[in-house]
């Protein structure tokens, strides 16, 4: 069996249950396979020692996702096929349906099975999360225009709004259970909430002014202060009148005194201000200083402290009132909603995601005795992924099936790491994680296996999260934070060589952020980064790698938010760099979806007269604004009968107004599916958006709304209002649905996603920008905690003159959510870092004054951690060591300092003579430039050469030319097949043995190196040229080998006759010079004439004249334009 020693130890320990902790990289979806694999082959049938034998339905296998569940169950299945005999044919058979799931759809069948008990109908369908929120947003504002009778409602929207009312009870919808137990509690029991309300504030302000008072650095600093104060310095002097007012404070907080006191002197302190105060000639210059930088110090150690001091809940005090009388008419509104919601889902025959988990919960807690025994007779082992991922209520199912712990508990399997959990905002609780691991080493006797290798990244990028980390992740304080275990190498990579660097850019720099980041990307492609690929492995079980340079699609920018996402992709576009976007950029928002949202509305609503406007102003029906303004001052009524009245004297407007009323004919009569598509044939969207630079993203971006649209009618009945009420919702709810991926495999783009979205992926090269943003802190208008009862709000104080104000509870629970949220952008940025496989790139922006590690920024944290210095950046390197002995050298870059070094000086401009003495200004005459023309393709070029094409595979076209290339370049014939639909048995056949037949080849066999997927830009004349060149290999007397891969059903003497592919293949071979491998000759490989035919050389000139030609042409087009 194939795995380091902790892997193997946990597959095939199975005598106690066990918790592995899985870092970055280490295989934890190999161990579960195996694991899984490894009971079979243990506890299977056909082991006589064992009465009782497991299958497939005894293995109980948990994931968080959809893709993680068919990742695992493929692997599985794969290795299935693999094993031979009677036990293992009934194990595939069996294995279809075997619980391999995400808890979602377990919950599912759960309560389908014991639908009755649930009290639920078993048909019942699961409401995805659009039809969900559509259904809030309708309950919502149905529980606030039937408002109850008593006027809670009234009350509860009088006091906070309707926006931040529906954000309330939105939030408590979302934890609905604690929600439900905390009003319950405080109607139950109003006077002992407010009791432990008051005790758990009085801990807090305890806590908090310890967590000052026992600092040494604090102590230092006010008896600095104090001894200021005690100088000879004349008591006139304005900073002497300071410290003599502050003084009495400085003592009591240099004393062991009550808390209140101390809180009190620290606000009373910080009132009082220092100033400008302090002569010089009372004062050195350096003890004046001095004293201003104590002062400074000291109210940043008191920043928080007057906040605490003022967080008291006195019942009697109106403010105090006021919260109790909102938190009751809120208990009430909420319990009207959540009716209202019952009333709606029950309608409509389903349940949403929460509801799955919550009513599974309800009905294991319920029918203990019945469905956990049940399950628990059924699953003998439970394994458990991205435990540390898990809810409350998610855990608590995992227990109730696992039974109660006791020393002989085996069943447990669970699989996690803690320093990966960042989904805090879904209620995903880290400290589950400890919980699960205290349950199974203490009261089940089983044991906790960390894995310390890791097989993903390279000794540079892990030697550098293993420094970063070990400093980041030191405290073990709070019950949200754990130790940091270093990694170690793997021995596959340990000879690979990888880069970590920083990008240093200045706010009112020369060159932005997204500037240099684009810059870095160029740099990448450009230069030749070397990468890593995967290969076969070898004959001992073990990964081989190829290197080849890096391509665009080998490149992950890793956002922590999407607030500049649109500066960097304007970046990206400058530069022509291909660019797709990942789930979390907003689909929504896109341009054409808005369009297509204007022209739904308005279809359904045609009194929508802002709809309209944008649709009259879109692709779709292309009209001028001053046309649209006529429009408006056309008579009276809606704007579409405006429209009509300005079509009887104006053509463009009788056409958009017929176009309209044929499409408003078909709303309501037609399937929406065939409404869209009528729409799209009709107005001619695909010629205007087919002739766009993102033509292809854009349709592709369509079509999968239109595919949207397609899913929901064939769930039942779906309507034009239920279309328009769920793009409403979307837009409204800023929905995270990510953009359509361009229908292409193999789309060699630069990928651009949330580190959330990267999260379970891996990128030969990651960057992660905005390192020195600070958090996001913004809070909810409502905080809420269990076990015990804790719910804070922001609401009016009347006392205040009604200015939003925190209640005490929302200021502690708001204190410890920061707390929990700062643990949890050190475990983002781990997330981040440890997607990169070869090569991590950071950059960050930096203002005057260096970082110092003061401030909560991932910036500050590498600065203070790595003891980054202002020579280190101007050395352009610092040089670490970790603490296992490994030595990295992290590059720093100075995007502004290299444009300052590469800009050429202007000579001085003197104005002429003869205008010296004229009057008036002198203005330079400005020379307007020629508008650049992007590199011209290989390709492109050669496909202007007039000539009868190459004849394809029937039913392929040239699918299987790409698919061919896929493979000659390494990637795995099956995926390639499957990817690209390959049915053919010939040409899958010839897939799979095309890379060994290209590799015998004696030149091949002779070489000294190989390049696969060369990209280049080079100059030839005046003209950039692009392209990929497919294969090059040096051979044994230096010279260099071009290749260039062609699959058309042509014999030798054809291939070579063609003049597109003797243009192309000298390109190439003069690309391959102009870049220092030289000579060079040039040739094709035939894949059905299994051999190379070399080019004649002597096509230089042609080559030069044909881009020339097509250079001209481009030159010709922008001039004319």
């Amino acid at each position: 069996m194939n795995g380091t020693p902790r892997q193997i130890e946990a597959i095939t320990t199975h005598d106690r249950s066990l918790v592995v902790t899985a870092g970055a990289g280490t295989g934890k979806t190999h161990v579960l396979v195996n694991k899984y694999l490894n009971l079979l082959e243990t506890f299977g049938d056909g082991k006589k020692r064992y009465e009782d034998p497991i299958s497939v339905r005894n293995i109980l296998a948990l994931t968080f996702t959809d893709k993680a569940a068919a990742e695992m169950k493929e692997r599985i299945r794969k290795s299935l096929v693999e094993k031979k005999g009677e036990f293992w044919e009934k194990t595939r058979a069996e294995f279809l349906i075997a619980p391999v799931q995400t808890f979602h759809s377990f919950c599912a069948q759960v309560l389908r099975e014991f639908a009755f008990e649930a009290q639920i109908e078993p048909s019942f369908v699961v409401l995805d999360e659009q039809e969900a929120s559509r259904i809030l947003t309708s309950c919502y504002q149905d529980l606030i225009h039937a408002p109850s009778e008593e006027g809670d409602v009234v009350y509860a929207l009088a006091t906070v709004g309707a926006f931040n009312l529906e954000q309330m009870i939105r939030t408590l919808y979302s934890r609905r259970d604690e929600a439900e137990r905390f009003f319950e509690s405080i109607r139950a029991d109003q006077d002992t909430v407010i009791s432990f309300w008051q005790d758990e504030i009085r801990a807090h302000r305890e806590t908090e002014a310890e967590k000052i008072r026992e600092s040494y650095r604090f102590r230092e600093t006010v008896r600095s202060l104090i001894a200021f104060s005690r100088m000879d310095v004349s008591p006139e002097d304005k900073a002497m009148i300071y410290l003599q007012k502050v003084r009495p404070f400085l003592e009591v907080m240099d004393s062991d005194g009550a808390v209140d006191e101390f809180l009190d002197a620290a606000t009373r302190y910080q009132k009082v201000k220092l100033g400008a105060g302090g002569s010089k000639k009372l004062w050195t210059e350096e003890i004046l200083s001095e004293l201003r930088e104590t002062y400074k110090q000291l109210n940043e150690m008191l920043d928080r402290a007057p906040a605490v001091a003022a967080m008291r809940f006195n019942p009697g005090d109106q403010f105090s009132i006021r919260t109790i009388r909102f938190l009751n008419a809120l208990g009430i509104s909420f319990a009207r909603f959540c009716e209202l919601v019952e009333e709606e889902k029950a309608a409509a025959g389903g349940i949403d995601f929460a509801d799955l988990i919550r009513s599974c919960r309800r009905l294991f807690r319920d029918h203990q005795g019945l469905v956990a025994e049940h399950y628990k007779r059924q699953f003998r082992y439970i394994l458990v992924d991205e435990f540390q991922d898990t809810d409350p209520a998610q855990f608590e199912i995992v227990t109730a099936i696992a039974g109660r712990p006791d020393p002989g508990m085996q069943s447990l399997f669970i699989v996690g790491d803690p320093k990966q959990s960042i989904y805090l905002f879904r209620e995903a609780d880290v400290t589950r994680f400890r919980d699960a691991s205290s349950l199974i080493t203490d009261k089940c006797s089983g044991k906790e296996i960390p894995l310390d290798v890791c097989f993903r990244s390279s000794p540079a990028v892990i030697t550098f999260v293993n420094i970063l980390f070990a400093g980041l992740f030191h405290s073990v304080e709070k019950p949200w934070e754990f130790p940091y275990e270093p990694a170690l190498v793997s021995d596959e990579r340990a000879g690979h060589s990888g880069t970590v660097s920083l990008l240093l850019t200045h706010k009112n720099g020369e060159v932005s952020e997204p500037e240099a980041v684009a810059d870095e990307i160029l740099s990448i492609v450009r230069d030749y980064l070397e990468v890593y690929e995967e290969g076969d492995r070898d004959g001992d079980g073990l990964r081989t790698f190829t290197t080849r340079p890096a391509a665009w699609r080998d490149i992950a920018i890793l956002l922590e938010r999407r607030t500049k996402l649109g500066e960097f992709l304007h970046a990206l576009r400058r530069r022509n760099i291909p660019y797709y976007v990942h789930k979390g950029s907003g689909f929504y928002q896109r341009q054409e979806i808005l369009d297509l949202i204007n022209l739904l509305t308005f279809l359904q609503k045609p009194y929508d007269d802002i709809s309209l406007v944008g649709l009259l102003r879109s692709p779709y029906i292309g009209m001028k604004d001053t046309d649209i303004a006529h429009i408006q001052r056309s008579g009276r009524g809606t704007f579409f009968k405006r429209l009509q009245k300005r079509g009887e004297s104006f053509e463009p407007a009788a056409r958009a107004y017929d176009l309209l009323a044929t499409w408003r004919s078909r709303a309501g009569r037609w399937r929406v599916s065939d409404l869209i598509q009528s729409v799209l044939d009709e107005s001619g969207i695909f010629a205007v958006y087919g002739g766009l630079a993102e033509g292809q993203q854009i349709l592709s971006n369509i079509r999968k709304l239109q595919e949207m649209v397609r899913a929901q009618e064939e769930k039942g009945r779906y309507q034009l209002p239920d279309l328009v009420a769920d793009l409403s919702e979307a837009v409204k709810t800023g929905d995270q649905e990510g953009e359509a991926m361009v229908d292409d495999p193999g789309l060699d783009a630069v990928r651009i996603m949330t580190i959330h979205g990267a999260k379970g992926l891996e990128f030969p090269v990651v960057i992660v920008p905005e390192m020195g943003q600070r958090s996001n802190r913004v809070q909810p208008p409502i905080l809420m905690e269990g076990p015990g009862p804790l719910m804070g709000v922001r609401i009016p104080d009347p006392e205040d003159d009604f200015e939003t104000v925190e209640t005490p509870v929302y200021s502690l629970l708001k204190s410890r959510q920061e707390e929990k949220l700062l643990a949890e952008k050190k475990r983002l940025l781990y997330v981040a870092l440890t997607r990169a496989a070869d090569h991590l790139i950071m950059s960050g922006e930096i203002g005057d004054e260096l970082p110092d590690g003061s401030k909560d920024t991932r910036l500050d944290w590498i600065w203070k951690e790595l003891g980054i210095t202002g020579n280190a950046i101007e050395d352009g390197e610092i040089h670490l060591v970790s603490p296992d002995g490994m030595d990295l050298s992290m590059r720093i870059v100075q995007p502004d300092k290299r444009l300052i070094q590469e800009q050429q000086i202007s000579p001085p401009f003197t104005i002429p003579d003869e205008l010296r003495d004229e009057p008036g200004r002198f203005v330079l005459p400005q020379i307007t430039g020629k508008k650049p023309i992007a590199p011209l393709l290989v390709t492109e070029i050669a496909s202007t050469i007039d000539e009868p094409a190459g004849q394809q595979h029937e039913g392929y076209g040239a699918a299987f030319g790409t698919a061919i290339h896929e493979v000659l370049r390494g990637k795995d014939p099956d995926r390639v097949i499957r990817e690209w639909e390959i049915t053919d048995p010939v040409l899958q056949q010839e897939l799979k043995e095309a890379l060994q037949r290209f590799e015998s080849l004696p030149e091949l066999k002779q070489r000294v190196q190989i390049k696969r997927e060369l990209p280049f830009t080079i100059t030839i004349g005046q003209a950039a040229v692009t392209g990929r060149i497919d294969c090059i290999v040096q051979n044994q007397d230096g010279s260099w080998l071009v290749i260039d891969y062609k699959s058309d059903i042509l014999s030798k003497s054809e291939l070579c006759e063609k003049k597109a592919y003797r243009i192309q293949t000298e390109i190439y071979r003069q690309a391959a010079e102009i870049l220092g491998m030289k000579p060079a000759t040039a040739a094709l490989y035939g894949v059905f004439e299994r051999e190379l035919m070399y080019m004649n050389s002597g096509e230089k000139e042609a080559a030069i004249k044909i881009i020339h030609e097509v250079w001209s042409d481009q030159q010709n087009k922008i001039v004319n334009t």
